[in-house]
């Protein structure tokens, strides 16, 4: 059995909820499950036929932001709005901070 196929999630795995008053910001386009795996096949397909991936460097930039931000939260028992971690932030370089 293939380890991967243990971690696929889907929408349905994740609650989102913006403070009172604000957009969902971070709520997921599509509800295609996601693993590592899954991801990869798709960006080396395109890959093969030529295309570009799917995804640019400002996806990655805007996961890497959220992902910073989850992790600002928890250490900090603080909501962390989008757009909130400048390079002046000690968050901005480490998701230690």
């Amino acid at each position: 059995m293939r380890l991967e196929h243990l971690y696929q999630y889907s929408n349905a795995d994740w609650t989102f909820a913006p403070a009172p008053g604000q957009d969902d910001l971070w709520a997921p386009p599509t509800d295609e499950p996601a693993s590592h795996d899954t991801h990869l096949a798709r960006t080396v397909a395109r890959l093969r036929d030529g295309l570009q991936p799917e995804d640019t460097a400002e996806d990655a930039r805007r996961t890497v932001e959220f992902l910073t931000a989850l992790y600002k939260s928890g250490v900090t028992g603080v909501p962390v709005r989008r757009g909130g971690i400048d390079p002046s932030d000690p968050f901005y370089r480490s998701m230690w901070g």
